[in-house]
């Protein structure tokens, strides 16, 4: 699937879990655990990543895009520990799949609450990746990540709260929704 300004303004997500032929249809990609068997992962006995054990994947109503925080230390490693893990997130479109780490730069509450509404803002560097840049480089392949993570985390679901995330990706920014201007 090519990533275009016609998908991005057609995308509705949900969040819950996948359909079981989805998972089925996952489990067979065999996604690798890059941290298998190092016991400080939330997966640490599992080899592979497996979707029907996740609740709270964001997805597409058709099922073709999915983000999804695979990969993570247990919190109470991420609390305890002075050293920084980085989750890994699965992007999985149709039958293609890649491992992405962001690195947190910032955020803040904007001062203004418009309509009862608290707006957040949230930047996050995208680390470079090769096979984003052999498979589906495009400036719209990095926004539909940054409405992807918009709605992964739980409190996303508030509707008092509303979130946008900016991505650097390879020194350049990518404004929430600027691509409604290209």
């Amino acid at each position: 699937m090519e990533i275009t300004k016609e998908v991005l303004n057609n995308l509705k997500l949900k969040r819950g879990k996948l359909s079981e032929k989805r998972c089925q249809e996952i489990n067979q990609m065999k996604i690798k655990n890059p941290y298998y068997p190092m016991a400080y992962f939330s997966q640490e006995d599992c080899e592979y990543f497996e979707p029907e054990k996740e609740d709270g994947i964001v997805f597409s109503e058709d099922e073709r895009i999915i983000l999804v925080d695979a990969f993570y230390p247990m919190p109470i490693i991420r609390r305890e520990s002075d050293v920084q893990y980085d989750d890994i997130y699965v992007l999985i479109i149709d039958d293609q799949w890649y491992e992405l780490i962001f690195d947190y730069l910032g955020g803040k509450t904007k001062k203004k609450i418009i309509n009862d509404i608290r707006l957040y803002n949230y930047s996050f560097n995208l680390r470079n990746n090769i096979k984003i840049e052999e498979d589906k480089f495009s400036k719209f392949f990095i926004y539909l990540i940054e409405e992807l993570l918009k709605n992964t985390y739980i409190y996303s679901d508030n509707k008092k709260i509303k979130k946008e995330i900016n991505l650097v990706y390879k020194g350049e920014e990518y404004p929430w929704r600027n691509w409604k201007e290209l």
